[in-house]
């Protein structure tokens, strides 16, 4: 209906691929751990048909209620007549463009098969791979389409260099993950048209893709700051994704860039969500919308640009690393001893909301207001029309009667750079 209405306007759709675990219910959350060994069994039997495998499956699908197990079959069936009927809109122009992500998973399961059924129709179909893209991950779908959407054409390729600061990274499968990480990365960079260099001199900007542990030597680490240090004063264009597999600050690498001294606006986009594909595809969206928008042509759209790059940068700092990776922890071991479930927080919202305000406004100050003080905020904008952050409006809560995520929403109020 909307396309008939608006022919010209362009639709960009994106679809999820269910999880691997089932959701929490009551009902059913003590099959959780034997449904996800089942949908595992489903993959790996038909790959590889091993007896011991197949026997196993038949053991587990008796011990598992059949109304869960057909549940859990009609939904990926009807997940795949939904897809089925996205591509067919595609196809007939009626959708100027499809991601499907793929949610939580593992190396093998049932959503590994759906996914390869709509990889072979893309296969069969290769006109539609610019319009079509099938990936990991799916909170930040959204965000991800904002690339083909905005793309011109004929699209401009991005040139990434890709810096890994642990050296088994690439090739490890992190939590959540179905794949590798590089091929993770290899997918986010084709839905942003982005392509691989093997030189920092070619490439538009670095990807550092930091993937810490319980292993992370902190003086490695130091090292790896100290070589994004050198890469911003050769005026180098630094993407951080920031990951830590036990999700703890101090698995993270942004304290050894502060006690450096650079400050978030240093960075071209910065992203640490809890898996390795929603960072990766916030990082490097923002990263080639940041840099396509160099194209603008007068004062006020760079300054708008680089403004919501540091304002989504800030949110970034705030929410992945110090609310994710710190404070929430922290919060959950008081709920817990207060015998109130983070999950479930009920009656306790609203007093724990107005505690995770106050505690993210005192971070903003730390560090955000404190740190980023005086720091140029555009890359492109020379005096006397360059401009530092001043004034910040900072919003915060809980979108839903959790602590597992947050809303966080930071507004700041340029000031221009007077010439000497």
């Amino acid at each position: 209906m909307l396309h008939q209405k608006w022919p010209r306007l362009k639709l960009y759709v994106f679809s999820i691929l269910p999880r691997l675990l089932i959701s929490d219910d009551p009902e059913t959350e003590k099959y959780k751990t034997a449904m996800a060994e089942w949908s595992i069994l489903q993959d790996t039997t038909t790959t590889f048909e091993n007896p011991r495998d197949i026997e196993k499956l038949r053991t587990l699908e008796a011990s598992i209620p059949g109304g869960l197990i057909a549940r859990y079959r009609q939904l990926y069936a009807d997940n795949r007549q939904l897809n089925q009927q996205l591509i067919a809109l595609v196809k007939s122009k009626t959708l100027a463009g499809l991601l499907i992500g793929q949610d939580d998973s593992a190396p093998f399961g049932v959503a590994n098969m759906e996914k390869q059924r709509l990889d072979d129709i893309l296969t069969a179909n290769p006109s539609l791979r610019d319009q079509i893209f099938i990936t990991r991950a799916t909170d930040e779908a959204a965000l991800t389409l904002l690339n083909p959407a905005t793309q011109k054409i004929p699209a401009e390729i991005s040139r990434v260099f890709i810096h890994y600061t642990e050296s088994q990274a690439a090739n490890t499968i992190l939590p959540y993950m179905p794949r590798p990480l590089a091929q993770i990365v290899e997918e986010k960079l084709w839905i942003a048209n982005a392509a691989i260099t093997q030189t920092v001199d070619d490439a538009d900007f670095i990807l550092v893709i930091h993937a810490g542990s319980s292993r992370s030597d902190q003086r490695h680490l130091d090292t790896e700051a100290q070589a994004v240090q050198s890469w911003l004063k050769a005026g180098r264009q630094v993407a951080l994704v920031d990951l830590a597999l036990d999700w703890t600050i101090d698995q993270t690498l942004w304290p050894h860039l502060r006690r450096l001294g650079i400050s978030g606006p240093q960075l071209l986009a910065y992203a640490g969500w809890n898996t390795a594909s929603n960072s990766l595809g916030t990082a490097i969206t923002q990263a080639v919308l940041a840099l396509r928008g160099r194209v603008a042509t007068n004062e006020s759209a760079l300054l708008f640009r680089d403004v919501t790059r540091v304002e989504f940068l800030a949110e970034r700092i705030l929410d992945d690393w110090y609310y994710q990776k710190y404070y929430r922890h922290h919060l959950n071991d008081r709920l817990l001893q207060e015998k109130i479930n983070p999950y479930e927080l009920k009656q306790a919202r609203s007093r724990v909301e107005n505690t995770i305000r106050q505690q993210l406004y005192s971070a903003y100050s730390q560090y955000i207001r404190n740190d980023w003080r005086n720091t140029e905020i555009g890359d492109h904008l020379q005096p006397p029309h360059s401009y530092v952050a001043t004034d910040w409006q900072v919003r915060s809560g809980l979108p839903w009667e959790r602590t597992f995520e947050i809303y966080v929403d930071l507004r700041m109020s340029p000031a221009r750079v007077l010439a000497r």
